[in-house]
């Protein structure tokens, strides 16, 4: 199992994000939970938007994970703080990449 922790959006708030990220150089990136049944995450934020205490359920389907590691990331703080920020609002999970993601395609 490989787990990471992700920021989870749904496609408004990602398309919020990507708005915000301002450098051509810093990509915001984020990916589909594509996975049929990829459960529900923990919220690990306390001071997440609608998510006030932390620990709630996550919704995952029809949602857009980006590694929870760009807030602490000292590039975006330097050239996307408005993007770092904004994030500091998105509830994040740890989750098993292995179970949100669809396995790739055989080519």
């Amino acid at each position: 199992m490989i787990t990471f922790d992700f920021c989870v959006l749904t496609p408004a708030e990602h398309a919020i994000a990507e708005s915000l990220d301002d450098d051509a150089n810093y990509q915001v990136g984020g990916r589909a939970v594509d996975a049929v049944s990829p459960g529900t995450g923990i919220n690990l934020n306390s001071g997440a938007t609608n998510y006030p205490l932390g620990g709630e359920t996550v919704t995952l389907v029809g949602n857009i994970v980006v590694p929870q590691r760009i807030i602490d990331d000292p590039d975006c703080a330097t050239y996307c703080p408005d993007l770092r920020d904004y994030l500091m609002t998105m509830p994040w999970c740890t989750l098993d990449s292995e179970v949100i993601f669809l396995p790739p395609e055989d080519v």
